[in-house]
């Protein structure tokens, strides 16, 4: 028995309890699923996880700036034999843990056809560490930067049929607006990986099409962001300050 631990991060997505509901019908029963769910919304739904033993809901407000790798990295850092990141999931195999645990061997699962498209990642505790190096992209970049650093770890990647899970549109896309630029981190990303030579003979050779991920021009990072100054403004200072009401007094009172 294996425990894998499920990574969800979603913007402003009502469709999460039945992404989890799905994943534990569809699951072999043979392995325990630790669902660590990220809720970017207006709304903190609480109380529709509260019954459930093994689902970690963690919400997140509308507007904080931080992106997918971040929370990413949060829930790396928990007790897990695999990781499992999901977006928008619409269906999915019959007996899908024991599927992917066979399929994976010492190396990644991931959907997409030579540039994985982040919909489905699955791999082990031990390689896991490699997500965590794509820290500094919000979204856009993410796959090539997951390429490139399963090429220069020399870890096998195993793409999943398109019949095993299928997908809906990323709700992040369809917002018509979001808290952080989803090219953050973009262009110094792929300066380096464009600047690789053999890299790119790499791609070249089996038809990657490596062309399309080029710096753009007038691109502007988010600026930092930090909680700590939230820390000092709710608990060493006044958020909100009263008014000072003045009276105007005449001299000759």
């Amino acid at each position: 028995m294996k425990t894998i631990n499920i990574f969800l991060y979603f913007y402003k997505n009502k469709n999460i309890l039945n992404i989890i509901n799905l994943l534990n019908e569809k699951s072999s029963k043979k392995n325990i699923l630790f669902f660590d769910v990220y809720d970017q919304d207006n709304e903190k739904k609480y109380k529709l996880y509260e019954n459930l033993n093994n689902v970690k809901y963690n919400h997140v407000f509308w507007d904080k700036n931080f992106g997918v790798s971040y929370f990413r990295n949060k829930s790396l850092q928990n007790n897990f034999d695999y990781f499992l990141e999901l977006k928008n999931l619409e269906t999915i195999a019959e007996n899908w843990d024991e599927k992917l645990i066979n399929y994976s061997n010492n190396s990644i699962c991931l959907t997409g056809n030579n540039i994985p498209d982040m919909n489905l990642i699955f791999i082990d505790k031990t390689n896991s560490c490699l997500l965590s190096q794509i820290y500094n992209l919000k979204f856009y970049g993410q796959e090539i930067k997951l390429l490139y650093l399963l090429y220069k770890n020399s870890l096998k990647i195993n793409y999943l049929e398109d019949r095993f899970c299928s997908f809906n549109k990323d709700t992040l896309l369809m917002s018509d607006y979001v808290p952080y630029s989803l090219y953050h981190g973009y262009n110094k990303n792929m300066e380096i990986i464009n600047n690789d030579d053999d890299f790119i003979l790499y791609c070249n050779k089996n038809n990657i099409a490596i062309d399309r991920y080029k710096p753009l021009a007038y691109q502007i990072d988010d600026l930092d962001y930090s909680e700590i100054s939230y820390v000092i403004d709710y608990n060493h200072s006044e958020k909100f300050h009263k008014l000072i009401k003045m009276k105007i007094v005449n001299n000759n009172d």
